[in-house]
């Protein structure tokens, strides 16, 4: 089911704001370091990846309730039947979904340097 998805992507659109802003504190609060700076503009970065996906799962999830006729007065906007539309859709969830491990993976490894630098243990 495409609704628990979008909802699940729209709490993380929600929760990237909220674990940017601990970073920047975090940031704020240490030596100035180059790594944690570059981690901490990396991290602004995921709020588009967290948009990105969060629309095209509510686009699919839309989609799906307009095929099951779910939707006011069966309208029909995003053309659930159409396998063109499907085509397109597919294509551009897997490209936003790719992008956003891509910079999960960049945040992830930048804060993994800044963490076990030699800053990190006193040294």
């Amino acid at each position: 089911m495409a609704g628990p998805n979008a909802i699940l992507a729209l709490l993380v659109v929600v929760l990237v704001p909220i674990t940017t802003s601990a970073g920047e504190f975090l940031e704020h609060n240490v030596a100035p370091n180059a790594l944690i700076h570059r981690h901490a503009e990396l991290g602004d970065t995921a709020i588009y990846a967290a948009i990105a996906v969060a629309v095209l799962a509510l686009v699919v999830w839309w989609r799906q309730r307009e095929g099951n006729g779910a939707t006011p007065a069966k309208r029909a906007y995003l053309a659930p039947a159409s396998s063109a539309v499907t085509a397109v859709v597919t294509v551009a969830a897997i490209v936003v979904a790719g992008a956003a491990v891509y910079d999960a993976v960049r945040i992830g490894d930048s804060g993994a340097k800044a963490s076990w630098s030699g800053w990190a243990q006193g040294s």
